[in-house]
């Protein structure tokens, strides 16, 4: 279908979800502040409308990829940029469209068709004209959705314009947004009922400012409200415009009156009154505005880079984790000196998690409960810590903490000591691990000995994991699995071993279903490190959030299970050099 009609709302009739079309004409397009404002021109005027199946967007031909994109935190000057944009006319500005909203929150639909019609809105929004260069300023909560937009548009360039969050609350609070009652929006962030109270809008805040860290790359741009209008050139340079000297000027005149009132009130970048709020309450999000003012202005490298320099220098990494843990500690700090209030999200139990505090994790999970914090992770890990059937698993597309299973006390003392005296008597079968070819790793993603001759201690182990995999498969929420096999190996880890983040039913093994770790050691336990991080994890497409998971403290004579298809990761060993008896040990195996 051709898409010089405009896609504008979209509505349920019964069972069937249907899309509003409306025609431009002649009228000029989105030369007004919003989409909104566009469209209600056009409805007052007795444009032409239809109605057609929301599966119509499928079949949108693209003419060509959007030229770039503005995401923003809200408030903070992101309708000065695109407003400035439009003032080119072969420019097509598409700001917060109500559709993209709507369809965002649908959820009704699987994961890829979702995507497959969010990309087919876009193109429909952007319009036939070849020679027209498209932009869409994002909703500000859109943010929660950067990931899965980007994906759609690998080539298309974007900003993120942010602002001091006081100053952003400041405003929310005085001029609540529409989204603030949103019922879906709130479910996203964890909290029990939409509101326009603090609370909520910090929420939703906190996560607007985190969203695009992990994914800020060549391709992004960092801008912030302070300097608006002044980075108007460097805005159009970043997304490769070509234009005349009458253009930019255009723009830079349009850019230097309020967007929201044009040619009637000059910009100028507001300083508002000091917020209402606890100052230690700010501090996650005070924390954030201030690594994304090192971003921008070059002082620290943005996540992604870090990601790939890493691959080069290890230490870049390792300096990054130690940054997060005295941030986490320094929150921890704060709590527990009364000078920052419990949070209402899970920020104090992922602290808790990402340090091993499993015991204080489940209390602080247990208090979230009793509060009525429904957030899926708060449901999971109640579950996990209780031993009670995990929720029903998340889509393979989101984001979601592992499900495990820990048992401390495996095996009786005199078990767990004859399996070390064992292991410690075959030291000359160990060998370099050497993992399958299509796994693709290699001395850089792991490091340690292995053996498969593991006698009546492998047996041991076997009977073991057979004899507790229904009740097992009941906690983690899987169908009962008809075992075929119960693979099987002994690991030592000593000073300097490691095992980066993989899952265990890669290609090469697609048919592990859950992964389990026997740990025993020496006591007095002879090494430091070693501990295993449980990522939260998506699996349409592969991937894992490197700041957020569960550490385990390997325990002597404990074991933990979970589903293989979880990314986790093995950190570098502290120990004895040339002491095999002093190695962290496990027996470590996947049921198939």
């Amino acid at each position: 279908m051709g898409t010089d009609w405009i896609p504008f709302e979209l509505m349920n009739a019964g069972q069937r979800s249907l899309v509003r079309w409306i025609h431009p004409g002649s009228e000029p397009l989105f030369v007004a502040p919003f989409f909104r404002h566009t469209v209600q021109t056009l409805l007052d005027g007795d444009s032409p409308q239809k109605l057609t199946p929301i599966d119509a967007l499928l079949h949108v031909q693209p003419v060509k990829a959007p030229k770039g994109f503005i995401f923003h935190v809200s408030r903070c000057g992101s309708t000065l940029v695109s407003r400035s944009l439009s003032g080119v006319a072969r420019h097509r500005v598409i700001a917060e469209p109500a559709p993209l909203n709507q369809l965002l929150l649908m959820e009704n639909l699987a994961p890829g068709h979702k995507d497959r019609l969010l990309k087919g809105l876009i193109h429909a929004l952007c319009g036939t004209a070849e020679d027209a260069d498209c932009f869409i300023k994002f909703t500000s909560w859109n943010l929660l959705f950067l990931e899965q937009i980007l994906a759609l548009f690998p080539a298309t360039p974007w900003l993120f314009i942010y602002r001091d969050p006081a100053d952003v609350l400041q405003s929310l609070s005085a001029r609540p947004p529409s989204w603030a009652n949103n019922e879906q929006l709130a479910r996203l962030t964890g909290l029990v009922e939409p509101s326009a109270a603090m609370a909520h809008l910090m929420a939703i805040l906190e996560r607007s400012f985190e969203a695009p860290l992990p994914h800020f790359d060549r391709r992004a741009r960092a801008v912030s409200y302070a300097q608006l209008p002044a980075a108007l050139p460097e805005i159009t340079d970043h997304f490769g415009l070509v234009l005349s000297a009458a253009e930019r000027a255009q723009i830079a005149r349009i850019g230097q009156f309020d967007a929201k009132q044009p040619d009637e009130a000059v910009f100028r970048p507001r300083v508002r009154e000091a917020l209402q709020a606890p100052a230690a309450a700010m501090l996650p999000l005070n924390l954030l505005y201030e690594k994304w003012e090192r971003i921008r202005t070059g002082a620290a490298p943005p996540t992604s880079e870090l990601s790939r320099m890493a691959m080069r220098d290890e230490q870049h990494l390792a300096r990054r984790d130690a940054a997060a843990a005295l941030e986490d500690g320094r929150i921890l700090d704060l709590i527990s000196a009364n000078r920052m209030p419990l949070p209402d999200t899970a920020l104090l139990a992922d602290i808790h998690r990402r340090r091993g505090d499993l015991a204080a994790a489940a209390a602080e999970f247990d208090r979230l409960h009793a509060r009525g914090n429904t957030a899926p992770a708060v449901a999971l890990f109640q579950a996990v810590f209780h031993g009670t059937r995990a929720p029903v698993r998340p889509s393979p597309a989101d984001f979601a903490p592992a499900p495990f299973v820990i048992v401390d006390d495996v095996f009786d003392a005199e078990t767990n000591r004859s399996m070390l005296d064992d292991a410690v008597s075959k030291e000359e079968i160990f060998f370099q691990t050497e993992l399958h070819k299509a796994d693709k790793y290699g001395k850089q993603q792991r490091n340690n000995l292995v053996t498969y001759d593991m006698g009546a201690a492998g047996e041991t182990v076997r009977a073991c994991v057979r004899q507790r995999l229904p009740s097992i498969c009941e906690c983690l929420n899987m169908p009962a699995i008809a075992i075929k096999n119960i693979q099987l190996k002994l690991a030592a880890y000593s000073h300097g071993d490691f095992f980066k983040a993989h899952q265990d039913n890669g290609e090469a093994n697609p048919d592990r279903l859950i992964s389990f770790v026997y740990y025993f050691h020496a006591e007095p336990k002879p090494y430091e490190g070693g501990d295993l991080l449980l990522y939260d994890s998506r699996f349409l497409p592969r991937a894992y959030v490197r700041s957020r998971y569960t550490r385990f403290i390997p325990r002597n004579n404990s074991m933990i299970f979970f589903p293989s298809e979880y990314f986790h990761e093995v950190l570098p060993v502290a120990g004895k050099q040339g002491d095999f008896r002093s190695c962290r040990f496990t027996m470590a195996g996947h049921v198939v």
